[in-house]
């Protein structure tokens, strides 16, 4: 939960107040709560922690202010969170995207209840969200996640119209994990282990030269401190970046032609075409690239998603 800190003055205690009140509003808003501001005020009005703050709010430093309004941001989630211990198939979190598979995924994959058809591969270096950071992140690692519907970041498997999931009782493990009245809950998924293409295909699987030739030479790391380059006008970029996308694009022909390899399979065999990969990197001026992703502090922390 984010919100600037109440300013402190004359109207110090009002100024705190004003600002609970429209940060809880807007909490019970985002999760769907079925009771209005109006009915949990109070709970957190008698709260020991915001008689405090409301109290000795306008003799807090600036600091103080910050560390009080960050312990009264994770009290009024408590708040909110607790209206609604259950799922009211608003299918939020299906719609913002789709779930990043684990080693808990496996059996379903074996037997077929998600096929690699329906899946894609976010390669090293690509662009992924993070619902746990709310913003998008550069991946450091490979993810496999089920494909979203062109255009949006909603998961394929929802079906709009009924508010529900195709494969609900085979749902991957991120969404069984997923409760946005308990986002706490969601940090179990950082101490699984996330799947790999190897681990859908095996080290022996045909394909698998094709696959590590592609990842070798049109790396995306590379790619983007050329993209860098290219920016400032340094000599060799472009033809870098001309020549990895050549390569790309040959590489998908091949296994269309001589593999009989749809577009829709190569999405989990090599990830979105390159040319799609890079133009996502490529930001207006002036706004923030996307940050790379800690993967230490993400497995203490914890798609995308999408």
């Amino acid at each position: 939960m984010e919100g600037k800190t109440p300013e402190t003055g004359r109207e110090g205690e009002t100024d705190l107040a004003s600002s609970c009140r429209k940060a809880l509003e807007g909490l019970l808003r985002d999760i769907h709560a079925p009771v209005t501001l109006r009915e949990v005020w109070p709970r957190l009005e008698a709260d020991p922690l915001y008689r405090e703050a409301k109290k000795r709010w306008t003799t807090l430093t600036v600091s103080q202010r910050g560390r009080v309004w960050e312990d009264l941001c994770r009290k009024m989630e408590r708040v909110a969170y607790d209206t609604r211990p259950y799922c009211l198939r608003c299918g939020e979190c299906c719609r913002r995207g789709s779930p990043t598979l684990v080693g808990e995924d496996l059996p379903i994959l074996k037997q077929g209840k998600i096929s690699r058809l329906e899946l894609l591969t976010l390669r090293q270096g690509e662009i992924g969200f993070s619902n746990e950071q709310g913003e998008p992140v550069l991946l450091q690692e490979e993810r496999i996640k089920i494909r979203e519907k062109p255009g949006t970041r909603e998961c394929l498997f929802y079906e709009a119209a009924v508010r529900g999931c195709r494969i609900y009782d085979d749902r991957p493990f991120q969404c069984r994990l997923q409760e946005c009245w308990n986002p706490d809950r969601f940090r179990e998924l950082s101490l699984q282990r996330f799947l790999t293409r190897k681990d859908l295909l095996g080290p022996d699987d045909p394909l698998w030269p094709i696959i590590e030739t592609h990842e070798r030479r049109c790396a995306i790391p590379p790619l983007l401190e050329a993209l860098n380059r290219r920016r400032r006008g340094l000599a060799g970029a472009e033809e870098i970046l001309r020549e990895a996308q050549r390569f790309d694009e040959e590489t998908r022909r091949r296994l269309q032609e001589e593999y009989g390899i749809q577009p829709i399979f190569q999405l989990f065999l090599i990830g979105r075409p390159l040319k799609e990969v890079l133009l996502a990197q490529t930001f207006p001026a002036g706004e923030d690239s996307p940050q790379p992703m800690d993967l230490k502090k993400e497995k203490k922390e914890k798609g995308l998603g999408s």
